[in-house]
């Protein structure tokens, strides 16, 4: 007699057995340990370059093209990609799984600094960040708003007094603000008034980069005291960017007030975030 036979003659029985082992199988798999998990370090390296003014295929020709050369020159690289928008080009490079990334970098920032003197002078300085690709989305998300707080308030808050705490977690990788407006002096010009008064925004945009800046001057010492110099030349208020001498000929003089509206803004109002149906600023947590 086989033991099959056992089980044909006795279904009860081997209902049971089966059972017995299923219950055993579930157990083992909930009580199974994971010792060590197998290495897979992706990672990326992001280049980012602002162009203030040229459009998307300036920013292509100029900035975009030039990098992506001698970028894709380094080693460990799988494959990249560009954007090339108004004003800003970003290239996204994807390293080879588990490759060295302080290497990759190392590389990345060389092939950059080959090439920033052939970037047109007007464009800032190629900005390099090393970005983990494990997660395309946060693990966290904390979404602020206030009723007596706009959206400025909010983002300067957490620029200042969350967001570095946040960062300073153990296992946090990074916070960035989501969908935040930085405090920023808007300069709307008056076409009309500029036009009947003889400027225009190149006049604008010199006396804004001479009047507006901060100097240090130094330090001056006497026999029991020294005193740190510093030169108030940079403008903090409407007001004052208001009363900015524009031009000034035959003694008549232009302030800034009279060709723009200048209010105390936002750098940028192309997004607008709600939670809620009320308007929110967003962080999101990346761990390590």
């Amino acid at each position: 007699m086989k033991i099959t036979d056992l089980f044909v003659k006795r279904p009860v029985l081997a209902i049971v057995v089966n059972l017995v082992i299923l219950i055993a199988g579930l157990q083992a798999i909930r009580s199974l340990s994971v010792r060590q998990y197998p290495r897979s370090d992706i990672a990326e390296v992001q280049v980012s370059t602002v162009y203030v003014g040229a459009n998307a295929d300036l920013v292509r020709g100029f900035i975009t093209t030039p990098l992506e050369r001698v970028i894709a020159s380094a080693d460990g690289i799988d494959y990249m990609e560009s954007t090339s928008a108004q004003g800003l080009s970003t290239i996204t490079v994807h390293l080879k799984l588990n490759y060295d990334t302080n290497a990759a970098l190392t590389q990345v920032q060389a092939k950059v600094a080959q090439v920033r003197n052939d970037l047109p002078p007007e464009a800032e300085a190629p900005v390099i960040e090393l970005q983990t690709a494990d997660n395309e989305f946060a693990a966290m998300y904390l979404g602020f708003s206030s009723a007596d707080l706009d959206q400025n308030q909010i983002t300067d808050y957490l620029t200042r007094v969350v967001q570095p705490k946040l960062s300073a977690v153990s296992g946090v990788q990074r916070a960035d603000v989501l969908g935040g407006r930085t405090f920023a002096m808007r300069i709307w010009l008056k076409p009309e008034q500029m036009a009947a008064r003889g400027v225009s925004p190149s006049d604008v945009k010199d006396a804004l980069a001479k009047n507006n800046y901060l100097s240090a001057l130094g330090s001056t010492k006497g026999s029991a005291v020294s005193v740190n110099l510093v030169a108030n030349t940079d403008l903090r208020t409407a007001d004052e960017f208001r009363q900015l001498v524009v031009k000034q000929q035959n003694g008549v003089v232009v302030r800034l007030g009279e060709i723009a509206d200048i209010v105390l803004g936002a750098e940028n109002y192309e997004s607008d975030v709600r939670f809620n149906g009320e308007t929110a600023t967003f962080m999101g947590i990346w761990v390590l």
